[in-house]
């Protein structure tokens, strides 16, 4: 379930991906998605635009790729693949609105309210706004179009309005600013927030909260209207000077033309309390309850809840190499070998002992987290409430590690199981007969190991029939063990499922490709075929299945309780990269000259002439028996055989 380790492929090792003597590598985008997810994360080094959403972040990078992070319980935090390049970013309650340079509109993330329904007639956009289930655009023209939620009226702006440059979107109203600095407001109107002083005029930047407005006049002043409960209405005497302004649920920011930054309002996870800035700000922005400042440089600072890790940096996602997930909380390595956390830290499972670095292994729990360390030890940190920190006398040389909700399960060099942490179903009580094993995984209740002849053992809760693998499922090659279902992969490729099935966490797809690598969380099941497509079938309340969809050719995958991960192969920059990586292309130095040949060859078309022909029969059985980085070895085991021949002649015809 909690999967230690990121599951590994073929050839990984090779790649270098952490282990083994090859150094680490960038393994190309680290997609999420789930309860926590993110897209793009770790190319955080500088951005050129940010927006704060309710428990979310959005960003365009330097080279208009658009990166996602925080809550993705819709999907908001998960870029669709081939989004290309950007211009305007808006993250709203539970979504995310973009602008293509080609000035086509692009959303993704809840969709319950038709927020993701973007108007055929939209055309020319200026500006635009995300708010709590609704959007906004200003076009061109001066004209605004609205669409989304209108309980209150807040998507159907005034008939008639015009000369607009700007637009706001709050949790139920809307305004928009003119050319002439008047404003409009519509929308609820329940606590003043579209009431603004009539007196207000001047007006260069606007700004919306959950149910107050914000405004800035041609003097550098803040004006505020609407719900004051927590002050977030009620500017600080002396505030002048000001250059930007940004609404959150219940507090304002505001950036001084210094560069300073100062907040008013809620502060109740420290979201009005901004931390010393290195150098000035240039943009503030205001979630929820978490505040942003992006600075001089590009890098940005981010404060208040973090607790699905919106306020998570560059600094964080740094290049990651392995990956585990816990329940809403995600533990990283980068390829420097440092050991970073993301989300929910109640416990202090995401900070992580400030010495430990370049770990073999890591894992994630409900509420605790574990690492191997580099000299074999383990590691752990967070909640210890029923022993999860509580290491075994001796556990050394350990290979592999497994974090359940509230155990954890440890492999040695000699193949031999350590287990402590909660023991209420006999989870931690190893069967005697297990003496070697060649993988561990550790439910909720129950842990799974396979032995050295690779047969399926189970022991601890059996209660939704979680620890009695179904007849004919005595051998695996890859174990996964959910909250309360198992899962496993034959040596034939195939995946069998048992255990409790009332979100069909256990109702496998018919049609699958070859699997690889398996991962299971609460109500879900994903897998990773031979062709590196993600397959997920079960609980998808969080977006936990249907996310998969977005992603393109993947080479690992881990599952939490409620979100996932995997890694999307990166794409070569050369003159043989094709212009649209959708199509998957691999990144491998096939002639060994020290520059990646990025080619489609994973599907067969090894000529890259786009399409599956004779002409690549022919490559392929021209390295027919031969191993190492050639043309041909399409499930990139190491060498050329009679499944790389299944896989071309499986797409014999097609066109790539």
């Amino acid at each position: 379930m909690l999967a230690a380790a990121s599951i590994a492929v073929a050839a990984a090792a090779a790649r270098g991906e952490g282990g083994g003597d090859g150094a680490p590598r960038d393994l190309g985008a680290l997609r999420s998605w789930g309860l926590v997810g993110y897209s793009n994360a770790e190319r955080l080094g500088t951005v050129t635009q940010l927006s704060a959403g309710y428990d979310h972040l959005a960003a365009i990078l330097p080279d208009g790729t658009v990166a996602c992070w925080g809550d993705n319980s819709y999907g908001q935090c998960i870029v669709p693949f081939g989004l290309g390049p950007c211009t305007r970013i808006a993250a709203g309650g539970r979504h995310t609105l973009a602008l293509r340079a080609d000035g086509a509109l692009r959303a993704w993330g809840e969709a319950t309210y038709g927020q993701l329904n973007i108007p055929p007639s939209v055309g020319a956009v200026a500006d635009l706004a995300a708010g709590l289930r609704h959007n906004i655009v200003a076009r061109t023209n001066g004209t605004v179009l609205c669409w989304g939620w209108s309980s209150n009226g807040q998507a159907s702006p005034p008939a008639g309005l015009a000369g607009v440059v700007q637009v706001a979107a709050g949790g139920y109203h809307s305004i928009a600013r003119r050319a002439d600095g008047t404003i409009v407001c519509w929308g609820s109107d329940f606590d003043g927030e579209s009431s603004p002083p009539s007196n207000l005029a001047g007006v260069i930047d606007i700004a919306a909260g959950l149910h107050h407005s914000v405004a800035l006049d041609s003097t550098n002043r803040v004006v505020c209207w609407g719900d004051n409960d927590w002050g977030q209405s009620s500017p600080p005497l002396g505030l002048a000077a000001v250059a930007d302004i940004a609404a959150g649920g219940l507090h304002t920011v505001v950036r001084k033309l210094d560069g300073s930054v100062a907040c008013f309002g809620d502060n109740g996870v420290g979201q009005s309390n901004p931390p010393f800035l290195p150098i000035a700000a240039t943009t503030v922005h205001a979630g929820l309850q978490h505040s942003v400042a992006v600075l001089e440089d590009g890098s940005f600072v981010a404060f208040g809840r973090n607790d699905l890790g919106q306020c998570t940096t560059s600094e964080d996602m740094a290049a990651p190499a392995k990956i585990a997930i816990g329940s809403a909380h995600h533990v990283l390595v980068d390829i420097e070998g440092k050991v970073r956390c993301i989300g929910a830290n109640q416990f202090g499972q995401s900070t992580p002992p400030f010495w430990l670095s370049h770990p073999a292994a890591v894992g994630a729990g409900a509420v605790h987290s574990a690492a191997i360390a580099a000299d074999s030890s383990v590691v752990c940190w967070g909640d210890n409430s029923v022993g999860q920190l509580n290491l075994p006398t001796g556990l050394a040389a350990i290979v592999e590690i497994d974090c359940g909700a509230f155990h954890t399960l440890a492999r040695g060099t000699d193949g031999r199981v350590t287990a402590w942490g909660w023991n209420g179903f006999g989870q931690c009580d190893v069967p005697r007969r297990l003496r070697a094993t060649a993988r561990v995984s550790a439910g909720e209740r129950h842990s799974i190991a396979l032995d050295a002849a690779l047969r399926i053992v189970c022991w601890g809760s059996d209660e939704q029939g979680q620890s009695t693998p179904p007849a004919g499922a005595v051998e695996a090659v890859e174990i996964a063990a959910g909250n309360f279902h198992s899962a496993a992969i034959r040596p034939d490729g195939t995946v069998v499922c048992w255990g409790r099935n009332d979100l069909g966490q256990c109702d496998i797809p018919k049609g699958l490709r070859r699997a690889v690598a398996l991962a299971a969380g609460y109500g879900h099941t994903i897998m990773l075929d031979d062709l590196g497509a993600v397959r997920a079938w079960g609980d998808d309340v969080f977006g936990q299945v249907s996310g998969t969809a977005l992603l393109g050719i993947s080479t690992r995958l881990e599952s939490g309780i409620w979100s996932a991960a995997a890694f999307e192969e990166p794409c070569a920059d050369s003159p043989r990269t094709p212009a649209d990586c959708a199509c998957g292309p691999i990144q491998v130095d096939l002639n060994e000259d020290g520059i990646a040949d990025c080619l489609s060859f994973r599907f067969g078309d090894l000529d890259l002439d786009g399409a599956v022909t004779a002409q690549d029969l022919a490559i392929l059985l021209s390295n027919w028996g031969d191993s190492g980085p050639l043309l041909g070895d399409l499930d990139r085991d190491g060498s050329v055989s009679a499944q790389d021949l299944a896989i071309l002649l499986g797409r014999f015809g097609e066109s790539i």
